[in-house]
């Protein structure tokens, strides 16, 4: 499902993965009649294949770095789409035992900083809970 605006779209295109992909990149690129200045995508790791999501994840930043918005909001299970980002780009999100979630900057932790400077990838740190805060 990808809203746009207001309005809802839903993608079911389970036989075709690179549409999916490019209703993503659409989605990003869509300029009328304004930029949007938010956009919130869940789990885009859903019926594309691995190898697109690093790809994905730099169109992502391509797209804030060219275009007139503000936000990409990006809700993932998928360290393989992870490992496309920066320590810098990623947020973890873990709900406390009072039902509040605790958000922390991975460019914070400074192990993780340190590994990623070496060239370990970041979803790699993440699968390997380097990054919880347990």
């Amino acid at each position: 499902m990808l809203r746009l605006y207001t309005t809802l779209i839903f993608c079911s295109f389970k036989k075709d993965k690179y549409v999916i992909f490019r209703a993503f990149i659409i989605c990003c690129y869509w300029n009328y009649p304004i930029h949007p200045q938010f956009i919130c995508i869940e789990e885009p790791e859903n019926e594309l294949y691995h190898k697109l999501l690093e790809i994905l994840a730099a169109e992502f930043r391509h797209v804030m770095q060219t275009q007139k918005i503000a936000q990409i909001f990006i809700t993932t299970h998928q360290p393989y789409f992870v490992d496309g980002l920066s320590p810098e780009e990623t947020w973890l999100l873990e709900k406390g035992s009072d039902g509040f979630f605790n958000i922390q900057r991975a460019s914070d932790n400074k192990i993780v900083k340190a590994m990623v400077d070496e060239g370990l990838p970041l979803g790699g740190l993440w699968y390997s809970d380097y990054m919880d805060a347990r």
